[in-house]
């Protein structure tokens, strides 16, 4: 595969990606929808990170780290908010990719047994708290709070600046190492995409 064809390939993917998550948020008018489908919306954005990792790290294989990868570099809001969630783990994005990525697929709640509870500020005593975009919840260990909004919006952000790098061709550094984005993106698709055939 060549850098052209990658470049269109990744474009496409993002593109694709963004719009099936806005489909389920954003009603006709360019707001937020009243009723969304919430837990299908967290699935579909951290299946989508998942597969973002793998195209910045160049390879197939199922790993947490891919998620990390992506987390680290594109979305360092919800890296941070993973790392204060899972503050006493010693993985957290492990953690963070078998509870959500993981329990949603396989089980319809994080792997943890909790409850998810999709808001932007909870009922404590008298008053609202704001929640992170993933908290626990303040008066009950067992409720996981998740802003949908501001987690689409993190990804959001993550995927342009992602498909900014491919199309201009930048280098990032992760883990120590020099990883010029649009070439690891081909390793993936050419592991992925079946080769073409050649014309005779």
């Amino acid at each position: 595969m060549n850098t052209e064809s990658a470049k269109e390939v990744v474009a496409s993917a993002c593109t694709g990606m963004l719009n099936d998550v806005k489909f389920c948020l954003i009603n006709e008018h360019g707001g937020w929808r009243e009723e969304a489908p919430w837990i299908g919306v967290i699935l579909l954005i951290f299946c989508y990170i998942e597969q973002l990792g793998h195209l910045f790290l160049g390879h197939r294989k199922s790993d947490w780290k891919y998620t990390k990868a992506f987390l680290e570099v594109y979305m360092s809001v919800l890296s941070d908010a993973v790392k204060g969630f899972y503050q006493k783990s010693q993985n957290p994005y492990s953690d963070f990719n078998d509870d959500f990525r993981n329990g949603l697929v396989h089980q319809y709640f994080p792997k943890k047994g909790h409850l998810i509870n999709i808001v932007s500020k909870v009922k404590v005593g008298v008053g609202l708290r704001e929640v992170g975009i993933i908290s626990k919840h303040p008066s009950d260990d067992d409720v996981i709070c998740i802003d949908t909004e501001k987690l689409f919006l993190a990804f959001e952000d993550g995927i342009v600046l992602f498909q900014r790098d491919v199309e201009q061709e930048s280098t990032r550094t992760y883990l120590g190492q020099e990883i010029k984005v649009v070439d690891k993106c081909k390793l993936a698709l050419e592991e992925w995409l079946p080769e073409e055939p050649s014309e005779n």
